[in-house]
């Protein structure tokens, strides 16, 4: 998902429901649904801040900051600051319920950690 540039904004996520937030090896979040019936969320990498000029050409491009998290049993918020004139780009994925050995191979291995040719295979 992409917010357009602008002026100097907060953006806040939200997310109904109870979860419980998961780490992967690899990098990036899990926000797992405590129902087992509700959708999980994957967000797997942090979300980036992208200065675009014409022609889609990346600019400029920094991590984006996170200034505030709640949780509750009712919800979820993330808030992150968005700069004046830049674009954030995160990336949210739905797992569905029905989908539980994708997120039980998320959380022991990544698909980068597996892969043989993978660096930091070869430094381990």
């Amino acid at each position: 998902m992409r917010l357009s540039r602008g002026e100097a904004q907060f953006a806040r996520f939200a997310f109904q429901g109870a979860y419980k937030l998961e780490f992967f090896p690899s990098g990036g979040w899990l926000l797992k649904s405590v129902e087992e019936t509700a959708d999980s969320y994957c967000i797997p990498q942090s979300p980036v801040l992208r200065t675009i000029v014409s022609r889609a050409r990346i600019l400029s491009e920094q991590p984006a900051r996170f200034v505030g998290f709640s949780a509750s049993s009712t919800g979820v918020t993330i808030d992150i600051e968005v700069p004046n004139d830049t674009h954030l780009d995160c990336t949210f994925g739905a797992c569905r319920p029905a989908l539980p050995t994708l997120l039980r191979h998320w959380n022991d291995r990544s698909c980068l950690q597996c892969n043989r040719h993978d660096p930091v295979e070869k430094m381990a």
